[in-house]
């Protein structure tokens, strides 16, 4: 099977509380969008929803930070508040779970288009990050599951992750020129063959704006070390998700570990904390948003500490 998820879902998207959740405060910096205007928008257009905890402080998933920002986006673009609002509110009617569904009963329909219209009207509603780490990666373990218990055929995985690279791949297109001066490399260990979770990561780390040298399946560490090496990045992350591909990934991180760069890891091949032991660099084991938050803030470090690296005549 190729379809593997790359990290696991947040403690909130298992129906727990999730620390990644912000509160209004950190929800109206991030927007630029003043907390009492968000709470307006709550009171008179019951948008977002918002989670309430114990002592009343509110917390906003990620499809409420979605919703907030389309208002936001709707209104500066010359939206009176109330359309904008009727406009999210129609966006939130066909939520990221019954996108998923839509997805999965296209896959098994092998209908390309489907799985391909899916994605767009969710990414069109949700926007980039939301359609990945809750559409997508959701498809992508359910049909694992069933390709598992038999339900699935290899015809069916075989045209959803077809379709689903090559939508990833306008997605990337889209996304334009990198706008922040610090490169991340991704790459799958030295024998990993698994992807598709890799790239969604790829992705979304363009579309916000990284410089992205993606090196895809069975990267050789003499490769990972050169692309992180020529010119220097910033990040490098390794995933692997097969327990018996761990070895060579291992040898991949320590070789990176090497140069001056934050170094990350993922994939279930990590998922046991004893196969974490000793292994440099740090495990990304949340949603797909927290490791693109993590790899910012390490990039920002690397860049304002990073001396370049000396390269040998072979360079």
């Amino acid at each position: 099977m190729h379809l593997r998820p790359l990290m696991h879902k947040s403690d909130d998207e298992q129906g727990g509380a999730g620390q990644d959740n912000p509160t209004i405060g950190a929800v109206s910096r991030a927007l630029g969008v003043p907390a009492p205007t968000i709470r307006a928008w709550e009171w008179r257009y019951q948008l977002p929803t918002g989670r309430h905890r114990p002592g009343g402080q509110r917390r906003y998933s990620a499809v409420d930070v979605a919703a907030l920002t389309r208002m936001r986006d709707e209104i500066a673009a010359g939206r009176g508040a109330a359309e904008a609002a009727a406009l999210v509110t129609a966006a939130l009617a066909a939520p990221p779970a019954t996108v998923v569904d839509r997805l999965v009963a296209a896959t098994h329909r092998l209908h390309t288009q489907g799985v391909v219209d899916a994605l767009e009207e969710s990414c069109h509603h949700h926007g980039l990050p939301v359609t990945l780490e809750q559409v997508v990666l959701p498809a992508l373990q359910e049909i694992g599951r069933r390709w598992a218990d038999g339900r699935s055929d290899v015809a069916h995985e075989h045209l959803l992750a077809g379709a689903l690279q090559g939508w990833l791949a306008a997605q990337q297109l889209k996304a334009g020129p990198p706008r922040r001066a610090s490169t991340v490399v991704l790459a799958c260990g030295p024998d990993d063959q698994h992807t598709l979770a890799l790239e969604a990561f790829a992705v979304l780390l363009t579309d916000q704006g990284f410089d992205c040298r993606y090196l895809g399946a069975q990267t050789p560490i003499s490769s990972l070390v050169l692309a992180a090496r020529q010119p220097p990045a910033h990040v490098v992350v390794v995933a692997s998700h097969l327990p018996r591909y761990r070895t060579p990934a291992v040898r991949a991180l320590q070789a990176v570990a090497a140069l001056p760069v934050a170094v990350f890891y993922a994939g279930a091949a990590f998922d046991d904390p004893g196969a974490r032991r000793d292994v440099p660099g740090t495990y990304l084991d949340g949603t797909l948003s927290a490791a693109t938050r993590a790899v910012a803030q390490a990039a920002h470090t690397i860049a304002t500490t990073q001396v370049p690296v000396e390269q040998g005549p072979g360079d």
